[in-house]
């Protein structure tokens, strides 16, 4: 089973892929890397592992992965959380966490 995970290595992301890993699901995860670059060499390892470092509102790019992965799951967990980031940037917020996510549902 092919399951894509947007924000797959953010904290809730890292988590579940590698619950997901142990059990022999095969990940295609998707994140722009804003905050952590640290769990890409471990995740990397792990041949059921195929990541992506894409921006969520780059909808060709994200189009691209079901053209060429056949996709069960989606787990959709990319947004841009809090106060402080949201209100740095709304419009940047509301594309992201509303907008991309309409796109890719």
């Amino acid at each position: 089973m092919n399951i894509l995970i947007t924000g797959a290595l953010g904290f809730a992301g890292c988590s579940i892929s590698e619950y997901l890993l142990k059990n022999n699901y095969n990940i295609i995860g998707v994140d722009k890397l804003l905050f952590n670059t640290s769990q890409l060499s471990y995740f990397n390892k792990n041949k059921n592992f195929i990541f992506y470092k894409y921006d969520l509102n780059n909808y060709k790019k994200i189009e691209n992965i079901f053209k060429n992965h056949k996709i069960n799951t989606i787990i959709h967990l990319a947004a841009i959380v809090g106060d402080p980031a949201s209100k740095k940037n709304p419009k940047l917020t509301k594309q992201t966490n509303l907008d991309s996510s309409i796109e890719l549902f």
